[in-house]
């Protein structure tokens, strides 16, 4: 019993000692983008999303999880409908890395989503290219990001969807 208690204590320490070891930024953003996302039977309109977002990413491992609250506005073609989701993203980056002296950075990664109350789960790829247009902070990016995406609505109607977002976005890292 002791043994027991002994490394489960051990091992709280370690993972504690090991948190506090990673370098955490937050950041804050807008994110404007069209979603071209459909199922097998029928076209659907192109989305237009707006999502306020936070976003954590944990260095020197390269995961980034986003939560947002998104405005979709299903149009152009038709009369528009409008509806709120929360979203949930995480992505683990593959690649990032900074294009030679040039303030651009560039990054490839594969994620999970999930959103409510239109409740869907997927699997998500991202590729974006971001830019610091102020040398002297590295905390402000513009972004401009493309995401294809595999899922299924759960509810309010059960549907496999894919398809593919492009956005541009601005951020601001905090912490950083």
């Amino acid at each position: 019993m002791r043994k027991t208690m002994f490394m489960v204590l051990a091992a709280l320490v370690l993972s504690a000692a090991a948190v506090s070891a990673l370098d955490i930024g937050i950041g804050a953003g807008y994110r404007y983008q069209f979603s071209f996302v459909t199922d097998f039977t029928a076209f659907h309109e192109p989305e237009q999303e707006h999502t306020a977002y936070l976003d954590l990413r944990a260095w020197p491992y390269p995961l980034q999880l986003g939560i947002g609250v998104s405005r979709i506005i299903i149009g152009p073609f038709t009369a528009p409908v409008s509806f709120g989701n929360a979203v949930l993203t995480a992505d683990y980056w593959i690649l990032d890395f900074s294009l030679g002296s040039l303030p651009l950075w560039l990054h490839v990664g594969a994620g999970v989503w999930a959103s409510l109350p239109a409740f869907g789960l997927g699997i998500r790829g991202s590729a974006g290219l971001r830019w610091t247009p102020i040398p002297a902070d590295k905390g402000f990016e513009v972004s401009l990001e493309i995401v294809p995406v595999v899922g299924a609505w759960i509810a309010p109607s059960t549907a496999f969807t894919y398809g593919a977002s492009a956005g541009l976005g601005v951020r601001y890292w905090f912490g950083r």
